[in-house]
C-alpha cells in the first residue's frame, strides 16, 4: 500500500540577468561583495537611494533616516538591497503573490505564476549590503551601538511590511545581542527573515554580518499592522468597542 506525499514544489525559474545598476565602488571593489551580488539566486537587486522618491509616492512613507539624513559619505555611503533564499531553519515563507520585494525590481524571475508559485514554497531572507562611514561612530572606528539597533530595525522592519502586506507596521518589541564591534569605515551585510505571523503581528529575526559572515549583532522583532480603515475612516472594531461602553 503506498502513502501519497504531497508533491514537490516546482522547480525555480530561471534568472534574468542583472540589469546594470548604480553599484557603489564600495561594494564592486570587494570581491565578497561582487561574488554575492553576481549569485543567481538573488532577486530584485534595489539600490534605494536610487528609488526612493518613486517607493515614497506608492507607499506613503518617505523613508527619509536612511534615504537624506544618514545618506551621506560619513555615515551611510551606499546602500543596495535584495533577497534570495535562505537557509533558516526557522524562516517562513510568504504567502502573498511574488515575493513582496517591492518597487525598482533589477535581477528578478519572469513574472509569471510558476515564478510566484516557487517563491511561495521557498522561505526567503531579505538583505542590505551597506557602506558605512565615521560619521557613525561611538567609540572612534566602532559604529555607535544605537546605530546597530536602528540598522536592524530597518532590515526587520522590511521584512514586517512584506508579510503583513502594510507600508509602515509599527514595531512593537525588538531585543538586541550586541556580539562583537560593527568596524567603521566598512562594509556590512545585514539579513533578515520572517519566523512567526498571526493576525496583525509578525515575528521577524534580523543579523548583521562582515564580509566573512561573523554576525555582529542580531535581533529578534515584533511588528504590528495598523487596524484596517472603514470606508467611514474608523477602525474596524472601534463601533463595537465603543457600543460595548454604553
Amino acid at each position: 500500500m503506498s502513502s501519497s506525499r504531497p508533491p514537490p514544489p516546482p522547480p525555480p525559474p530561471p534568472l534574468l540577468p542583472l540589469r546594470s545598476l548604480n553599484i557603489h565602488p564600495d561594494f564592486s571593489s570587494r570581491e565578497w561583495c561582487t561574488r554575492l551580488l553576481s549569485d543567481p539566486g538573488i532577486a530584485n537587486v534595489v539600490v534605494p537611494t536610487d528609488s526612493a522618491a518613486r517607493a515614497a509616492r506608492l507607499a506613503g512613507v518617505s523613508n527619509s533616516m536612511f534615504t537624506e539624513t544618514l545618506n551621506t559619505p560619513r555615515t551611510v555611503r551606499a546602500q543596495v538591497s535584495f533577497n534570495r533564499p535562505t537557509h533558516e531553519s526557522d524562516a517562513l515563507a510568504s504567502t502573498g503573490p511574488g515575493d513582496g520585494s517591492g518597487d525598482g525590481e533589477a535581477n528578478t524571475s519572469p513574472s509569471t505564476s510558476t515564478a510566484d508559485e516557487y517563491r511561495r514554497h521557498t522561505p526567503r531572507e531579505y538583505c542590505s549590503l551597506f557602506s558605512l562611514g565615521p560619521g557613525l561612530d561611538g567609540k572612534t572606528g566602532r559604529a555607535h551601538g544605537g546605530f546597530n539597533a536602528l540598522l536592524l530595525d530597518q532590515l526587520t522592519g522590511h521584512v514586517g511590511v512584506v508579510f503583513g502586506g502594510s507600508s509602515a507596521p509599527a514595531t512593537a518589541t525588538m531585543t538586541v545581542d550586541y556580539r562583537a564591534p560593527i568596524s567603521t569605515p566598512g562594509v556590512v551585510l545585514g539579513r533578515a527573515w520572517a519566523v512567526e505571523r498571526s493576525g496583525r503581528k509578525t515575528w521577524v529575526k534580523g543579523v548583521i554580518e562582515d564580509g566573512e559572515g561573523k554576525a555582529l549583532a542580531a535581533a529578534k522583532a515584533l511588528f504590528v499592522d495598523p487596524k484596517p480603515v472603514t470606508p467611514e475612516g474608523s477602525c474596524v472594531g472601534d463601533d463595537a468597542k465603543a457600543k460595548s461602553k454604553l
